[in-house]
């Protein structure tokens, strides 16, 4: 018997190291693996797996964590999974002290990198579309090549009686060499990633240059899920807003006048992003009027808040009111907004609050002040009509991150004086709301064998001078002409029609119903458009008037 009893509690000796073993298994497959290669799906009829997303593993982790650690005593400091976190966190942590902006900086480019590639794999793979990305291809293709600011895609517009971006104008330049909708795909990725080191010089003026919670703050920017869905949804000028509103930040409240020269530069750039950037700057504005700024800088940024607020609102006013006073309209974006304050505390406006206050653990709205500059942006969603704008895949999240990115430091300095583990508490929010890695991303969206005949056969063949009516997804390919648009727009002004059609029911044909595509070639010949080529699921037509082949070569067909 006793021989039976000390077997026993032999073998239960070994429980503490089989539970350390199976957590640490856990953190290597459900979180680290996910993180680091984007995971494992696999999509068949009838079966259905998936481990892409850290919300759930992070979940089962936390809860694994709370029944061995707290609930049996087991010790999880020496598992290899916290070990590696523990050095890499050292290690990183060393180098944002020793090296500061150039750390952050090489960090940025890694990471402008990773987005860049993922944002040029779902475009290759056909998953950009004619809004957004076709319509601002269109239009600085348009202005470099002299035929004006406008986008055929608007139905011929020119595009400040649109939105206000003249910001736009700065990537001519390097458009007119490189005239791509990838060029502006790359141009946003790194935009938007180096935005971390004006937040890094925001935590040395709140933190001071030697605190460690600097390191935590390029980190949190970079995992930032409705920042890395910005960068992947197409391109808008206005996601430069928060790089450029965080280094004006960073710059005014600057002792060096050098880098306040910068910081009122970037000011002026950011109110060049989007109509929208008006009511940010006044929202910085007030948070800077309340005191919000660094203690050492803090008498003379209250003043240049009013100033901000002062110009925020000019800049809205002119961009609303004055500017499609020119054009013989009123702003076209009044409309969500007639039904003023009913949307305010619907459900959907709670969620997005969650989504963008949830990956940075609410700290937040630990620093009031500077939340405020968040509360514009937020107000410009709310009160709108309607929820698409509310969505976390879109990039609409952009104005309120200024606000939220603005309050980080000195929340996170606040929040290390209350009375519970904050890393954790951190981490944990991090990671459940982090989504799919970028990763995941490049992986997923694989150009198939027949997107790239359309990219590498069928594209390069289409005549460049002619007008085109393609395929939703097909658009952003051909922007870099006149005239594009997506069908089943078929008229241009002063009663023309677009020489060519090329349709593909094969990709993507938003804002085509099923109905409409598989009439389509009904329709076309209602409206004298002839087939001229086929190939797989691709049809072309041509307009009978037209005289010009829609053809500078002839793609070769291969089954697709």
């Amino acid at each position: 018997m006793k021989k039976l009893t000390s077997k026993f509690f032999l073998r239960l000796e070994f429980l503490p190291s089989l539970c350390r073993y199976f957590w640490d298994l856990s953190v290597w497959i459900l979180i680290f693996s996910p993180l680091l290669t984007g995971g494992v799906w696999i999509k068949k009829p009838g079966f259905h797996i998936e481990l892409t997303e850290l919300a759930v593993p992070v979940l089962i982790v936390s809860l694994l964590t709370v029944i061995f650690h707290s609930g049996f005593g087991i010790s999880l400091e020496n598992t290899s999974s916290v070990r590696l976190a523990k050095k890499t966190w050292e290690f990183w942590t060393s180098l944002v002290l020793t090296h500061h902006i150039k750390t952050v900086w090489l960090g940025s480019f890694a990471v402008g990198t990773l987005w860049a590639l993922a944002s040029l794999r779902r475009h290759a793979a056909y998953g950009s579309g004619a809004a957004d990305l076709g319509i601002f291809t269109n239009t600085i293709w348009n202005w470099v090549h002299g035929n004006g600011y406008f986008s055929s895609l608007k139905n011929g517009i020119n595009l400040f009686s649109d939105h206000q971006s003249p910001i736009f104008f700065i990537f001519s330049p390097l458009f007119y060499f490189f005239p791509f909708p990838e060029t502006l795909l790359i141009l946003q990725a790194y935009g938007l990633a180096f935005g971390a080191i004006a937040l890094l010089k925001l935590g040395h003026q709140y933190l001071g240059k030697n605190n460690t919670l600097n390191a935590v703050l390029p980190l949190l920017y970079w995992s930032y899920l409705p920042l890395r869905n910005a960068n992947a949804f197409d391109f808008h000028p206005e996601c430069l807003m928060l790089p450029l509103f965080l280094s004006a930040l960073a710059g005014v409240q600057s002792e060096k006048k050098s880098e306040r020269v910068l910081g009122w530069i970037a000011f002026s750039l950011a109110l060049g992003a989007k109509e929208s950037a008006g009511p940010v700057a006044a929202g910085i504005g007030l948070g800077l009027c309340l005191r919000a700024g660094p203690e050492r800088t803090r008498d003379y940024t209250q003043k240049r808040g009013i100033v901000f607020i002062l110009l925020g609102v000019l800049t809205f006013l002119f961009d609303t009111k004055v500017v499609p006073h020119f054009f013989q309209s009123s702003y076209v974006y009044a409309g969500l907004y007639h039904e003023f304050g009913s949307h305010l505390f619907h459900v959907t406006r709670l969620k997005f609050l969650f989504w963008t206050l949830a990956p940075l653990a609410f700290l937040p709205l630990l620093n009031w002040r500077c939340f405020t500059a968040a509360v514009p942006g937020y107000l410009m969603l709310f009160l709108s009509e309607g929820d698409h704008r509310l969505n976390p895949i879109y990039h609409y999240a952009i104005e309120p991150s200024v606000g939220l990115f603005w309050a980080l430091p000195f929340a996170l300095e606040k929040i290390k004086y209350y009375k519970f583990n904050y890393k954790i508490w951190i981490i944990f929010w991090a990671l459940a709301l982090f989504g799919r890695s970028e990763m995941y991303r490049i992986r997923y969206n694989h150009p198939t064998e027949h997107h790239e005949w359309l990219s590498q056969v069928l594209i390069p063949c289409l005549t460049d001078d002619l007008s085109f009516s393609v395929s939703g997804a097909l658009v952003p390919h051909l922007s870099g002409r006149y005239w594009i648009h997506h069908l089943p727009k078929l008229n241009r002004p002063e009663n023309q029609w677009v020489d060519c059609v090329v349709f593909d029911p094969a990709v993507n044909n938003w804002p085509m119903g099923t109905h409409e595509y598989e009439t389509l070639p009904i329709w076309l010949k209602q409206f004298h458009y002839e087939p001229v080529y086929s190939c797989g699921s691709v049809r072309v037509f041509i307009n009978s008037d037209n005289k010009k082949s829609c053809f500078q070569c002839e793609p070769s067909c291969k089954k697709q």
